[in-house]
């Protein structure tokens, strides 16, 4: 046995060298012998942890003495983890092979279920914070949503006294006295109008533009025409500041591919920069040319100028050159912004320049062009023929707008019946079988889509015109139109001559082939 001990003495240093505190259990449980590893890990000299139960040296509930009185006396592998003051341990009970008691090996990972817990912890702050910020999201949306019904309530409440005033004056325009005063007030009142319905206009646009709801209608469009057009437009603006205005257009035409309206409403708002930034008497040069495969278009004036900081801002949404307290110049600041906007939807690009205050502005748009003249070039709503005597229907409940309106249809020529709610619209409409019904949306009883829906059920509605007069001006409200069966969705105030040619035109083209629906 003397031989044996140096060998007995060499394990025992194996024993006592091993990181991981090691007990050997007889067939009771209770600890026959450890190694310094275990006195380390519990914090307890040997005298201390020999003859006591592995269980009692832990603080372990009743499940976890059973885990171990399983390990020893049904002779079977048991491992868990377990939390001892700050610590936290993994005990292993591997039953001996060929005699009672077992081997407990208690390792310390206390870093690694720290870890653990941390990464859970982790894990369950990041869910806290993806919901939370899917909260914000949705609180996000919900007051865009908001905003958008808001601004869209706001358009229709204003339209709504924008056509009673403008039918009104253009009524008095045509019966009222040609004296001069009064022919100049009302012209001052229906151009103050016109900046009104701008205003709602651009301000919806804007709105619509930012979120992406604004879709391009695209087809081939003479940039001249549309250019024209805005300067008849915008002329009275300019002829009023006393400017000359110079043109600069070439002969033929130079067609891209585009949305007419919105390339008229570029043209316009750089107009009216250019006519409300330029002192009276100032000189304004709008020119078009055909570069390459672009189309440029640029608007110089001899204007308040551009400070340099504020020329790569100026495009900004609510971004003004004239910040003064007296606000001189007006307007809201969101033409650029549409400018810009609009532009870049087309593919095309603007800048401002600027030698400085004082010193005149000059805006550059490019559009790509058309390689090719289209050879068939869309008719723009407006050239169909005139519609003279029409006998129309007018559903309309507010009654400032229905008699004003329908005063000023009949001065121009046509028959006009007047209904102030849907159910009496539908009735009338089927017993009198007009040449159009021009419809209001917001209507009692039953709304402007329901009217549409029961008029195309019939026979007799289903040959009529459908025209919706309304306040409400999102792409969505003209596609909700024309799904119920209108043939057209007009935005009030709207201009009854331009009304008539529209109502010409429908007609016209419903003889030709169906007609898919127009907005303006």
């Amino acid at each position: 046995m003397a031989e044996d001990a140096p060998l007995v003495q060499h394990l025992l240093s194996i024993f006592d060298a091993i990181p991981d505190g090691i007990a050997l259990l007889d067939g009771s449980g209770k600890v026959l012998e450890s190694n310094a590893g275990l006195e380390r890990i519990l914090g307890r000299p040997a005298s201390e942890l020999v003859g006591q139960a592995v269980s009692e040296l832990l603080p372990c509930g009743p499940e976890v003495r059973d885990v171990f009185r399983d390990a020893v006396q049904r002779r079977r592998r048991e491992a868990l983890t377990v939390e001892s003051g700050n610590r936290w341990l993994r005990v292993t009970c591997d039953p001996v092979k060929d005699g009672p008691g077992a081997v407990a090996i208690f390792t310390d990972v206390t870093d690694g279920h720290r870890a653990q817990e941390e990464r859970e912890h982790g894990a369950l702050e990041r869910k806290r914070l993806e919901e939370e910020l899917r909260g914000k999201l949705d609180q996000l949306q919900l007051a865009d949503r908001r905003k958008d019904e808001f601004l869209a309530m706001l358009a229709h409440e204003l339209r709504n006294p924008l056509a009673a005033m403008t039918a009104s004056v253009q009524t008095l325009g045509e019966i009222g006295s040609m004296e001069p005063r009064s022919v100049k007030l009302r012209s001052v009142i229906l151009r103050q109008v016109g900046v009104l319905t701008r205003l709602v206009d651009d301000l919806l646009d804007v709105s619509r533009i930012t979120r992406g709801k604004v879709e391009l209608r695209r087809a081939p469009v003479d940039a001249v025409e549309a250019v024209r057009n805005a300067v008849s437009t915008v002329r009275q603006a300019i002829d009023e500041r006393r400017h000359v205005l110079e043109l600069v257009l070439p002969s033929d035409p130079v067609w891209v591919n585009g949305d007419g309206t919105r390339i008229e409403q570029v043209v316009w708002n750089l107009l009216s920069n250019a006519a409300k930034y330029t002192e009276p008497g100032g000189r304004i040069r709008i020119s078009l040319e055909r570069r390459g495969q672009e189309a440029v278009l640029k608007v110089r004036d001899t204007g308040i100028g551009i400070p340099a900081p504020m020329l790569e801002g100026i495009f900004e949404l609510f971004a003004q050159v004239d910040q003064s307290v007296a606000r001189t110049r007006g307007g809201l600041g969101v033409g650029l912004t549409l400018v810009r906007s609009l532009i870049q939807m087309h593919g095309g690009s603007v800048r401002a320049r600027s030698e400085g205050a004082g010193k005149g502005t000059e805006f550059e748009v490019r559009l790509p062009a058309l390689l090719e003249t289209p050879a068939q070039v869309r008719v723009l709503a407006g050239d169909g023929q005139k519609l003279s005597h029409a006998r129309l229907l007018l559903i309309e409940d507010n009654p400032d707008i229905g008699e004003t309106l329908r005063d000023l249809l009949e001065i121009l020529g046509h028959r006009v019946d007047l209904a102030s709610d849907g159910l009496r619209g539908v009735q009338m409409a089927l017993a009198l079988k007009p040449d159009a019904a021009l419809v209001d949306i917001g209507l009692p009883g039953i709304d402007g889509y329901e009217v549409a829906h029961r008029l195309r059920a019939d026979p007799v509605g289903r040959e009529m015109l459908l025209v919706a007069l309304t306040g409400y001006g999102r792409p969505e409200d003209r596609e909700k139109a024309l799904e119920a069966g209108f043939d057209a969705h007009l935005v009030k105030p709207v201009d009854p001559e331009d009304l008539t040619s529209l109502i010409g035109e429908l007609s016209a083209r419903r003889r030709e082939r169906p007609v898919t629906g127009i907005t303006r």
